[in-house]
């Protein structure tokens, strides 16, 4: 194989572990990725797609006038939850080893293209941190300030908000700092 074909390979093996993930679901046998498109433009066609380092896997695909489709290998294991117009998220039922990697839930409308990455993890990855030390009670539709301090300059260079759940992990807020 000549330099640059190899170098192509490795950057995009690169590229693929680099990915930013919007949510990390444990590997369980009645599995939820939940994928609830967030505006309100018509949808074009809804997909999901499973990400190798070398290839994507389409496994269900819905369009609002042609109904939905699932391919033949995910058939007696996957289903779309509810497939409305906005909550476009999959159940995997009978789960096996082999369903654990990245999965982009992909969303097109007239305007363009909405994507939601979630990695799907072993169960014995899936850390729940440690207890928070600040509990706040909120009511559905108010607003929530969060606070993060740190010092400018310091070494933090990334700050992470995540929401955590007993099965799922995901990013609320990814904010990388850099100075000069």
């Amino acid at each position: 194989m000549d330099y640059l074909a190899c170098l192509i390979v490795v950057l995009h093996l690169l590229e693929m572990e680099e990915r930013f993930v919007d949510a990390t679901v444990r590997l369980i046998s009645n599995m939820n990725l939940e994928c609830i498109y967030p505006s309100t433009a018509s949808i074009t066609q809804m997909s999901w797609i499973k990400r190798n380092a070398s290839s994507k896997e389409t496994i269900a695909v819905f369009h609002p006038l042609h109904g939905v489709h699932i391919e033949d290998v995910y058939k007696d294991r996957v289903r779309f939850v509810n497939a409305s117009s906005k909550d476009m998220s999959l159940n995997f039922i009978k789960t096996i080893e082999a369903d654990m990697g990245l999965y982009v839930c992909s969303v097109t409308f007239p305007d363009g293209i909405w994507e939601k990455v979630i990695q799907v993890i072993q169960s014995d990855d899936f850390e729940v941190p440690v207890t928070p030390n600040h509990h706040m009670v909120t009511e559905p539709g108010e607003n929530v300030t969060f606070k993060c301090p740190y010092n400018v300059g310091g070494l933090v260079q990334q700050v992470i908000w995540e929401r955590i759940k007993a099965d799922r992990m995901d990013t609320i807020v990814l904010f990388n700092l850099s100075f000069p």
